[in-house]
């Protein structure tokens, strides 16, 4: 389906920008910019069928190396920290929750936990992690039938930018989040000035299912519009590391098929002083201006 109008301005004047083509993908993808906000989106929307084929079994158990995992784990656990640093404990919606790593987390600092997800593999081993104490639901959100003002925290972990619909996710999202109750984003990020050097081959646009790519400005502008008030800045520091080497490891996947755990972990290992350097210089002008990998923003909501 294309989209002939931006989601942030609802304006129809676009430019296209650049065409990617991914070895693993049927077609090629478009991308175009709102001429008046700068919202920079896919042209054409994915089908159904598109996907289901590529998140498929296969998809879930990619091959990640024992670093990847324990720097995933660690940033999961920061993030709990984060969230709980004002609130303590109540129950949490984690949309997209995949295999449940971060409601592993909160579940350990006393949150009652829930969880949902498109895939059914995804959610069979989050079900299997969190044990019988969770809730955790193949289904989209609309159909979950969760009661008016029900969580304290809803969060979305790298899932708006996939969204076909974002307003009217965000809409439900503030009918079951309580007055004042928190929602979590977190994006890639078209500020990062990595994205202003290496275009079409930024981390964000190597993922088809990615629909939307947001900066600071078109992220504050989608969500205040639908109800929300933007509150702080997480600390995305650590993030770098990440983006970088999965980037890196991507690179390796897709482009020169190596997909051992050991070659991958090597990599790690002789990249790491670099990148823990570029982490602390990024992490320093992170503290002024938004310009990590990723952008974490928390919101309440303004319902009464």
């Amino acid at each position: 389906m294309n989209k002939e109008k931006c989601i942030v301005c609802g304006q129809t004047q676009l430019d296209n920008v650049f065409e990617i083509q991914r070895p693993d993908f049927s077609r090629p993808v478009g991308i175009v910019v709102c001429r008046n906000c700068g919202f920079i989106f896919q042209s054409v929307g994915l089908t159904q069928q598109e996907t289901a084929l590529y998140y498929n079994r296969e998809y879930y158990q990619r091959q990640t190396s024992f670093l990847e995992k324990m720097l995933v784990l660690f940033l999961e656990w920061l993030v709990a920290i984060e969230i709980g640093k004002n609130r303590s404990g109540g129950l949490i919606l984690d949309i997209g929750c995949g295999e449940g790593n971060f409601l592993n987390s909160m579940k350990r600092n006393g949150w009652r936990t829930f969880g949902i997800d498109t895939s059914a593999v995804a959610c069979e081993v989050a079900t299997k992690k969190l044990g019988n104490d969770a809730v955790v639901l193949n289904k989209n959100l609309e159909d979950c039938g969760f009661a008016d003002n029900y969580f304290d925290v809803v969060t979305l972990w790298h899932v708006l930018e996939h969204i076909e619909n974002p307003d009217r996710l965000l809409t439900e999202i503030r009918r079951i989040l309580k007055p004042n109750g928190m929602l979590v984003v977190e994006v890639p990020n078209l500020s990062s000035p990595v994205f202003k050097l290496t275009k079409q081959g930024y981390f964000s646009f190597d993922d088809p299912t990615h629909l939307y790519h947001f900066s600071a400005k078109t992220l504050n502008k989608l969500i205040e519009k639908n109800g929300f008030s933007f509150k702080k800045r997480g600390c995305t520091t650590f993030n770098i590391v990440l983006s970088l080497f999965t980037s890196i490891s991507r690179r390796l996947y897709y482009r020169d098929k190596i997909n051992s755990k050991v070659i991958r972990s090597l990599v790690f290992v002789v990249l790491f002083p670099l990148l823990t350097i570029l982490t602390l210089i990024f992490g320093f002008l992170t503290l002024i201006r938004p310009l990590g990998s990723v952008l974490r923003f928390y919101y309440s909501n303004n319902q009464k």
